[in-house]
């Protein structure tokens, strides 16, 4: 029950579309290892201990591996400061696939600004934008974005172009 529900919370959360990171519940690490060791001074024998204790640190070590051999990570930090350092009252920004401020602006730029967000389809029903901010997770590229592109380089002129690990930013004019 203690390992089958917080898994079973964790896939509803991803399914349900809520994104989920191990970091929001990092600090439950100590009283988990904690308790694990308390278990595992109950195990008798005490070759049942012993390799409960070597299947343990070989898990944990195995699971360290994901965080320090990623083969890749996006590179949203050099890409939302390229937005930051250049984005004018007027511009506009689109996200895409996801179409919301990443995750990562809040991390970057905790107190500052919130750039104006839309979307391709949006651009035409709102305030005119001086300026577009495509912004395109290309890792995962879903045919919202490339539709999206489409859209936004018919109505618009790009006029500069930024490429960093797996994220493309665009800037547009109007035409």
């Amino acid at each position: 029950m203690l390992a089958t529900i917080p898994v079973a919370i964790a896939l509803l959360l991803g399914a349900s579309g809520i994104q989920y990171d191990p970091r929001y519940v990092a600090f439950c690490a100590a009283p988990y290892y904690i308790l694990v060791a308390r278990g595992l001074t109950e195990l008798r024998p005490g070759a049942l201990r012993w390799t409960g204790i070597y299947l343990s640190l070989l898990f944990s070590v195995y699971a360290l591996r994901a965080n320090y051999f990623i083969p890749y990570k996006e590179n949203y930090r050099d890409s939302l400061a390229h937005i930051a350092a250049n984005y004018r009252h007027g511009d506009c920004c689109i996200f895409l696939p996801f179409q919301a401020l990443p995750l990562e602006w809040s991390v970057y730029y905790p107190r500052g600004w919130v750039p104006r967000v839309t979307t391709p389809e949006m651009l035409a029903q709102q305030p005119p934008c001086k300026r577009v901010w495509l912004t395109v997770y290309e890792r995962i590229l879903l045919p919202e974005s490339i539709q999206g592109r489409k859209l936004v380089d018919s109505t618009f002129r790009k006029v500069d172009v930024r490429r960093s690990f797996w994220v493309d930013v665009d800037l547009y004019e109007p035409r």
